[in-house]
């Protein structure tokens, strides 16, 4: 008996070293910890699919963390592990302890708030619970372990990605914001001279280059009747014709087989 409880001691001693030292390990690649291989290769290659395109998407981080077996301080492991991974953006985390009750659990939060107003950061927080909401009853609905896990990470991936949208549109909305202030109070003389010169300059250039194209091709053109002597004393165009003569000769050119 005492044997067994020391082979039980030697194998777990890392892991509760581990805990009680608060150690965080490296961050997975792939985004996934699972040091016992307890996902299988097809699963596993889908989920690392999913958090890879959260991670292009929405410049999110998801993380999926198996315990093989539940620990007491298992939210305070997700969150320290998060915040660390996430470093400092928008992180999300599927965690499961095998064969244990209650699980997976989903966690995320957005570590480093950006320098948005305070209604803005509620509503966010708000949005990131109801997407947890989502991810855990959704995932709810399988019934087998591994195929849980799979579906959370699937959701959990989905519902970050759009946030990682939302949180992009809410900073260009806030840079477009500050520059009308920057705008009003004054902004950059250089910007403001271009400015002035494509509102004033451009249209003032388009209808002085039209206004000479007008009075070049004016010039070359006269009008029906105008400058006709009656009788001809000089040579005049007779219907813009590029001849002029004032006799009543007419003139055949040919050649007269006979």
């Amino acid at each position: 008996m005492v044997g067994r409880i020391c082979a039980v001691l030697v194998l777990w001693w890392p892991f509760w070293v581990e805990a009680a030292t608060a150690r965080v390990p490296l961050k997975p690649a792939d985004g996934i910890y699972d040091q016992e291989g307890w996902l299988e290769g097809e699963s596993r290659a889908e989920m690392v699919r999913r958090i890879l395109g959260a991670r292009e998407k929405g410049e999110v981080s998801v993380f999926v963390v198996i315990l093989p077996e539940r620990s007491e301080e298992v939210d305070q492991l997700a969150a320290r592990w998060g915040r660390e991974w996430g470093e400092g953006g928008l992180w999300g985390m599927v965690l499961h302890a095998t064969g244990e009750d209650g699980f997976p659990r989903y966690y995320s939060e957005l570590s480093q708030l950006p320098g948005w107003s305070e209604e803005q950061k509620r509503e966010f927080e708000k949005s990131l619970q109801k997407a947890l909401e989502k991810v855990s009853a959704n995932a709810r609905l399988v019934g087998k372990e591994r195929q849980r896990v799979e579906a959370g990470t699937r959701e959990m991936a989905n519902e970050l990605g759009y946030l990682g949208l939302l949180m992009a549109r809410i900073d260009l909305h806030n840079a477009q914001a500050r520059g009308d202030r920057v705008e009003k109070a004054g902004g950059n003389p250089r910007e403001k001279e271009t400015s002035l010169w494509w509102q004033i300059g451009v249209p003032v250039l388009i209808v002085v280059v039209g206004l000479l194209f007008y009075l070049i091709f004016k010039t070359g053109e006269e009008e029906p009747g105008e400058g006709i002597l009656f009788p001809e004393t000089k040579p005049q165009k007779r219907f813009r014709a590029p001849w002029s003569g004032g006799g009543n000769v007419l003139v055949k050119f040919g050649r007269d087989r006979r």
